[in-house]
């Protein structure tokens, strides 16, 4: 018995615990945002290309207007650089009166009296502010027309209508005291047409857009009681579409959804593209290069490489070393031979007429004290004299003492002449004075 009252009690504590937390706890559905990735994080259009090409579009999206599509083609265009380079602008204005269909967002117009690049030729433009008539805000939303068929017009025309309807409420409330739930929706209706199409299209800003003057309306929705939001113009052969509701097809960076897919947006998109099976459809979105480096690298890395070769040895010629480029030879000390020798190589490569000039002094050193008059003595003079005493030809002597240039070859025999007579001078005096 005590273990069955062990175990009661035990349950009896659990089942308060499970009690106690029914009450205290709420179960409620938290919504998370999970952020797009791959192609849809970096493109705005995502969604609405994709619906474009569910619909049976052919789409090719470009980042640049180096090509344009072919004739007849739809060309979305929303990259603010397009008319980075000359000759962009003509070549585009061309292609729309060849028969093309341009699509472009309506803050790409200016209004009155102001020039832009596409305002010169485009055959719409945007309506300043000071034109426009603000609305009455007092004034509520209107609804949608009778008759129509989307069942969630139908029901965000009944929570107008319940709002509009406050002075029929049992509670006594005062109307114009009762809180009004508006719509944050509009409702364009296609123009010109009988039963025309409508489109609710949620959290945006229209922009109210106008034809130039003699320009020709092919297509317009707007909002009652303002003017067109979406405008398609004639342009000689082809056609200019202006979307002043950008935001319903391109994603807002703070948004979790894509606005294409809300409301009527898609019908919108639909009909601004003329959407229809196997159509050319181009998407222009920014204009994209690939950086400096990387495309001279495509275009010419064979110049690329041998500068950056040719800079490399120059930079390793100019680096200060950290040694020789080979051993220092030792130090020694020359003969006197060599040295002789060293400085007469020396004298043939940069003077030889100082060599003959050096043996004519020693000549003079020697022979003047053997010979009188040695010094008022001419050239054949000296020379006979210098025959007697040293038994060489007098010619041959008088040759040697003769300045004036000479080949290496006579250089070198004269000096070796006069050599030979400074040493006969020098032993016979030697002799004479032993003597």
């Amino acid at each position: 018995m005590r273990d069955w009252l062990w175990r009661g009690l035990v349950l009896l504590l659990l089942a308060g615990v499970a009690a106690w937390l029914m009450a205290v706890l709420e179960l409620a559905d938290e919504e998370t945002h999970t952020p797009p990735t791959g192609e849809a994080a970096t493109n705005s259009l995502y969604a609405a290309q994709a619906l474009a090409r569910d619909l049976g579009a052919s789409v090719t999206k470009r980042t640049s207007l180096d090509t344009l599509p072919p004739p007849g083609a739809t060309l979305v265009l929303t990259s603010i650089d397009w008319n980075l380079l000359p000759g962009r602008e003509d070549a585009l204005h061309d292609w729309v009166r060849q028969g093309g269909h341009l699509v472009i967002p309506s803050n790409y117009l200016t209004p009155r009296n102001e020039d832009s690049p596409l305002s010169r030729w485009l055959p719409v433009r945007r309506k300043s502010r000071t034109e426009t008539q603000p609305k009455d805000e007092t004034q509520a939303k209107p609804k949608p027309p009778s008759g129509d068929s989307d069942g969630e017009s139908e029901g965000d025309g009944d929570e107008d209508g319940g709002a509009d309807d406050g002075e029929d409420d049992s509670s006594g409330t005062d109307s114009a005291h009762a809180p009004v739930c508006r719509d944050p929706c509009s409702y364009l209706i296609e123009n010109g047409q009988s039963g025309g199409a409508r489109f609710r299209v949620c959290e945006t800003y229209p922009s109210e857009l106008e034809l130039k003057p003699g320009a020709v309306a092919l297509w317009s929705v707007s909002e009652r009681g303002s003017g067109p939001t979406l405008l398609r113009a004639a342009a000689d052969q082809g056609s200019v579409t202006v979307v002043g509701i950008w935001e319903a097809f391109s994603r807002a960076r703070w948004r979790s959804v894509e606005p294409v897919l809300e409301a009527d947006h898609a019908h919108a998109w639909a009909a601004v593209l003329r959407l229809r099976p196997g159509m050319e459809l181009w998407f222009v979105d920014e204009e994209s290069r690939p950086p400096l480096l990387v495309w001279l690298w495509r275009r010419g890395w064979p110049a690329v490489l041998l500068g950056l070769l040719a800079l490399a040895a120059a930079l390793w010629r100019a680096a200060p070393r950290f040694g020789p480029r080979q051993a220092l030879p030792r130090v020694e000390r020359r003969s006197m031979a060599e040295q002789i020798i060293g400085t007469a190589h020396f004298l043939a490569r940069s003077d030889t007429q100082a060599l003959h000039r050096a043996q004519l002094r020693a000549l003079d050193e020697a022979a003047a004290p053997r010979l009188r008059r040695w010094a008022q003595m001419d050239v054949n003079a000296r020379a006979r004299a210098l025959a007697a005493l040293t038994g060489l030809q007098a010619d041959a002597l008088a040759r040697a003492m003769t300045a004036g240039a000479r080949s290496a070859a006579r250089l070198e025999a004269d000096l070796c002449y006069l050599e030979t007579a400074v040493r006969r001078l020098r032993a016979g005096r030697a002799s004479s004075s032993t003597v």
